[in-house]
């Protein structure tokens, strides 16, 4: 990509600032060599965590359901496979990245770029209060508790016992914890732990919408073309309007193609997964007496049924354009254009019959329909185990 469209440029920005883009291109200081080094190495060290969650858990009363404890089972499960899949599928992010900054390149005629800002200006919006979120999510929930306690205890001496948050290392925290080396030890690899799985879930957030969003702006461009068709003219200009027709649905089709090639696997998971993380959040929130932590669980529980909303909104966002341009194509009078020309046309009525989706070989499909089944699981999971817990 040499030259680069300003909109993937910012994308681009974000990418590597959670790790979610690979850089084929050879470190240039001593800081990027350094990072890359980190960045290749994430998912050993997301391994060597779940084995550690795995085997504390299973020396922890109940499995450290109660306690919450539990929860993280899950999460580090997500860093693991959230962090391969992106690391395995790197060259399709940037075949999907290339295809969409040919997109908006060409698509440089003032309409065009104005239903681009239409998308976009909102969007960097969005991205932006995530980005504010994410930091403050970071220092409210995780470094906050920990700077508390180490006042009250060192300045004030007004605590018996140290006070920390369930993170995917608490497992190890001793029954009768003191402010000792195995206090500190967990305290901070747990900080470290719950620093990247902030990074693995808005790093995934930023993705999803931003790669769905300009496929939806290429939707909504090649929609607008074919309800501007002028089919006046001579009947070589009419079939040179088809065939561009034809050429941007064939365009349209491959870029659906790369678009589930990246995130067809990962959208599985997600879908598996926030019906788990969901039910674990509000059961963890209904079970511990202290305040401070049934809060954090409560906003963790609705932080990841409206990540879950967002995730299945843009799907069906697109889903709905899809059949706008199912109907336009539908509404062509095709009698108009000749024979060759009508037999490519038909092709691609029978491909907009099925609508443009993100999901995984037909399953596990982004839109309303999922996100309700994925509350039903979370909620039928929830009454499990509080019956069993009661």
């Amino acid at each position: 990509m040499e030259v680069l469209h300003p909109n993937i440029v910012i994308f681009l920005k974000l990418m590597k600032s959670t790790f979610y883009w690979y850089d084929e291109d050879p470190p240039t200081s001593l800081w990027d060599r350094c990072r890359r080094i980190y960045q290749y190495s994430r998912v050993v060290l997301f391994v060597l965590l779940f084995i550690q969650n795995v085997v504390g858990l299973y020396n922890t009363d109940g499995f450290g359901i109660a306690e919450g404890s539990f929860l993280h089972f899950p999460v580090c499960i997500q860093l693991v496979v959230i962090n391969g899949m992106v690391f395995y599928s790197r060259k399709a992010l940037i075949k999907l990245t290339t295809t969409l900054n040919k997109h908006f390149i060409e698509s440089n005629e003032p309409w065009m770029i104005a239903i681009s800002n239409k998308y976009t200006v909102p969007l960097w919006k969005m991205i932006k209060i995530m980005k504010v979120y994410h930091f403050y999510a970071n220092i409210a929930f995780f470094l906050s508790p920990f700077i508390a306690d180490t006042i009250l205890h060192y300045g004030f001496d007004a605590l018996e016992k140290p006070f920390y948050m369930p993170t995917p290392t608490t497992a190890w925290m001793a029954t009768n914890a003191t402010w000792d080396l195995q206090y500190y030890s967990v305290v901070f690899l747990g900080l470290w732990s719950m620093q990247e799985v902030m990074a693995v879930v808005m790093g995934f957030i930023y993705n999803y919408s931003i790669l769905l969003i300009f496929a939806l702006i290429q939707l909504t461009i090649m929609n607008e073309k074919v309800k501007a068709m002028k089919l006046d003219g001579t009947q070589k200009e009419v079939d040179a309007e088809f065939k561009a027709i034809v050429d941007s649905h064939n365009d349209i089709i491959r870029l659906n193609a790369d678009l589930k090639s990246f995130l067809g696997v990962q959208c599985a998971f997600q879908s598996l997964f926030s019906s788990f993380t969901i039910t674990l959040c509000l059961f963890t929130a209904t079970q511990r007496p202290e305040f401070v932590v049934r809060t954090s669980f409560a906003w963790g529980a609705v932080f990841y049924a409206s990540t879950t909303f967002i995730y299945c909104s843009l799907g069906q966002l697109l889903e709905n354009k899809s059949s706008e341009l199912f109907y336009a194509l539908y509404d062509l009078p095709w009698y108009r254009c000749s024979p060759k020309v009508r037999k490519d046309l038909n092709m691609i009525m029978r491909q907009s019959h099925n609508s443009l989706l993100v999901d995984y070989h037909g399953h596990f499909k982004m839109n309303f329909e999922s996100y309700m089944q994925i509350i039903q699981q979370a909620y039928s999971y929830f009454t499990l185990l509080n019956s069993m817990a009661g």
